[in-house]
């Protein structure tokens, strides 16, 4: 019973016609972020947070196995557990999100953005890297992975996502730093933060509102010029 209700949900989704711009929009952003991996993180060997940091520390291990692959791997029994947790809409966007993302991992991994700085390549493929996962959730959609459980304490609690992000993101770090280079690992660091502080002012930057209060005698008058 359930599950047709959330079937129902998706359908109503994807069929309805405020689908296809978010849709857009996160598969844009997804084309993004897989830049900021194979373009610049796997050139200096850097780490990501999350599922595409765990992705991108078996790579760094085991080459054989392509990072788009192990992303779409690992989202599988996340997805499964968050089956019932999570909302039809976002269910649907997030696994698009996810495909789109596991997609583009896979296309570009022969892309090279030649920035020879460790510091400025991890501040540039933050950038690409929040704008691009930005986008995805200000479309109301997730990557997967923790971005679902991020999306979720947002709409329940009032978290900022990019505060939830960099706290679960900080678990491939400490395993890079075991693992592989403790230098690639405190530099990954910066790449995460400026990733989420980026990620975070796109969500926040396209829903402030404003209000003003005008208290006149001539109220009926004003709200007419208004409205």
């Amino acid at each position: 019973m359930i599950k047709k209700k959330i079937w129902a949900k998706i359908r109503e989704s994807v069929l309805g016609q405020n689908f296809w711009l978010p849709a857009f929009s996160i598969i844009l952003g997804a084309f993004l972020w897989s830049i900021s991996i194979n373009g610049i993180l796997v050139q200096h060997r850097l780490l990501s947070g999350g599922v595409s940091g765990l992705a991108l520390l078996i790579y760094y291990l085991v080459p054989k196995l392509s990072i788009g692959l192990m992303v779409f791997l690992i989202n599988i029994p996340i997805f499964v557990m968050g089956w019932t947790m999570i909302s039809g809409k976002f269910f649907a966007f997030s696994l698009l999100g996810m495909i789109s993302f596991s997609f583009f991992l896979e296309v570009t991994t022969k892309l090279h953005i030649f920035v020879e700085n460790p510091l400025l390549a991890c501040l540039f493929a933050g950038v690409i890297s929040g704008v691009g996962s930005g986008l995805i959730f200000r479309a109301g959609g997730s990557g997967g992975g923790t971005g679902i459980i991020a999306m979720v304490l947002n709409r329940r609690f009032t978290v900022r996502v990019g505060f939830v992000s960099f706290f679960l993101n900080s678990v491939p770090l400490v395993l890079g730093a075991f693992l592989l280079d403790l230098n690639a690992a405190l530099y990954s660091i910066i790449y995460v933060y400026t990733s989420g502080s980026v990620m975070d002012r796109i969500i926040t930057s396209f829903s402030e509102r404003r209000s003003v209060w005008i208290i006149s005698s001539r109220s009926s008058e004003i709200c007419g010029q208004i409205l």
